[in-house]
C-alpha cells in the first residue's frame, strides 16, 4: 500500500552548514502545507519558485526531493 502524499511530505528539521532564513521557511512550509491540502499544483508552483529565489538555501534538497514526491504522487481530492 503506498503512503499518502501528507504522510511522506514533512520537514525534518535538517540542521546544516547553510544558514536558512525565517522567508525561506516559511515559503517552504507553504508548499508543504499546500501538498497535504491535496493542492499539487500549486504546492509544485511554490516550490519551483523557491528554488528560484533561494538556490543555494540549505532546503534546496528538500524542496528537490519534494518535487519529486509530488511528480509521482497520485492526485487525490482535497477533503471539504
Amino acid at each position: 500500500k503506498q503512503e499518502s502524499i501528507s504522510k511522506q511530505l514533512y520537514w525534518k528539521g535538517k540542521t546544516g552548514n547553510t544558514p536558512v532564513t525565517p522567508e525561506e521557511v516559511k515559503m517552504f512550509r507553504t508548499a508543504i502545507e499546500e501538498a497535504k491540502a491535496s493542492q499539487k499544483d500549486q504546492a509544485s508552483a511554490t516550490l519551483k519558485s523557491f528554488l528560484e529565489k533561494y538556490p543555494k538555501s540549505g532546503l534546496s534538497g528538500d524542496a528537490q526531493d519534494t518535487l519529486k514526491l509530488l511528480a509521482e504522487a497520485p492526485v487525490v481530492p482535497a477533503k471539504s
